[in-house]
């Protein structure tokens, strides 16, 4: 208990004699944000379907689940975007995916995804990133290993990484003191 009143009685100091005393003016945090303006770009970003093929144990089972992810890929190659768009892809999602709620909802994920602003989170989905987020709006992935798994993935919406707007970066950071944010999210 002592420790947790000494740090809110230290929280409550520094705000009184720092951050209460700092006053900026707008044409300051423009010119900061001119100068960093890298710092608050908008990570490109997708939407997108896909198929999980756990790979199990051995040698024996990871064959047989990488030809069975090769199979799903064999399946929707032929398929137009606008089928893979629509439900050509959800219906060989359904059919060959080993995860339960990626077959329910045809491997349809309603998030943005895009590199991680969390350096911990991203370590662990690096690899997945690495391997879908130069893909176009309608491509298709090959088949690649992630953990103990094989995905296929189908990019349907695509946003392009762009630079924010100073009033936008202004609004999130909600104070006068001006910290960079790098917008984006996450997949999981």
């Amino acid at each position: 208990i002592d420790r947790v009143r000494m740090a809110v009685l230290k929280q409550v100091l520094h705000q009184e004699e720092v951050d209460d005393k700092i006053s900026l003016t707008d044409e300051e945090l423009q010119e900061f944000f001119k100068k960093n303006r890298r710092y608050y770009r908008q990570a490109a970003q997708i939407k997108i379907s896909y198929i999980l093929v756990t790979a199990g144990i051995g040698s024996n089972d990871e064959k047989k689940a990488r030809e069975k992810a090769k199979q799903a890929l064999a399946e929707l190659k032929p398929l137009p975007a606008e089928q893979l768009a629509g439900d050509g892809f959800a219906q060989v999602a359904k059919k060959y995916s080993d995860d339960p709620d990626v077959a329910t909802t045809g491997g349809k994920v309603e998030e943005w995804i895009s590199e991680s602003t969390d350096t911990i989170g991203e370590i662990f989905l690096h690899e997945f990133h690495k391997n879908i987020l130069s893909l176009k709006k309608g491509e298709l992935s090959p088949v690649f290993r992630m953990g103990d798994s094989f995905y296929i993935v189908f990019v349907r919406e695509r946003e392009e990484a762009r630079d924010s707007e100073f009033e936008t970066v202004k609004e999130v950071n909600n104070s006068n003191i001006f910290v960079p944010v790098k917008a984006g999210g996450g997949f999981v």
